[in-house]
């Protein structure tokens, strides 16, 4: 089982649809899980490669902006209980939130450093 496969799972909640990737339609509020690449890390004392690694995104879509912030931000509290125990995984950053026009919902995301 892949970690965006545990995440869904872990983070399934009563009203709220989790799914991967992004969603084409979107009911009441939605979880979007995805896989990313994080930030090259800058080169030192005259390296030649560059560390990459892989970031979990989390994009909550919500009607209401504030019901969305609490969403990402109780998602945030239980990724950091879960890394622990089921996933290696931290927090990184809040990404800048945008509005949906297709699917007329507020975008907010947050990013996760997968450790392998």
């Amino acid at each position: 089982m892949n970690i965006l496969e545990k995440l869904k799972n872990y983070l399934a909640r009563d009203g709220v649809d989790v799914v991967c990737g992004r969603p084409q339609t979107v009911g009441g509020t939605t979880l979007a899980l995805s896989m990313g690449d994080g930030d090259d890390a800058e080169n030192m004392l005259g390296d030649v490669g560059c560390i990459s690694y892989q970031t979990l995104d989390v994009a909550v879509y919500a009607d209401d902006y504030l019901q969305g912030y609490d969403l990402l931000l109780s998602v945030k509290q239980a990724i950091t209980a879960a890394e622990k125990t089921t996933v290696k995984i931290s927090f990184k950053r809040y990404c800048a939130s945008s509005y949906d026009e297709k699917l007329g919902k507020h975008v907010l995301t947050s990013q996760y450093k997968i450790y392998e």
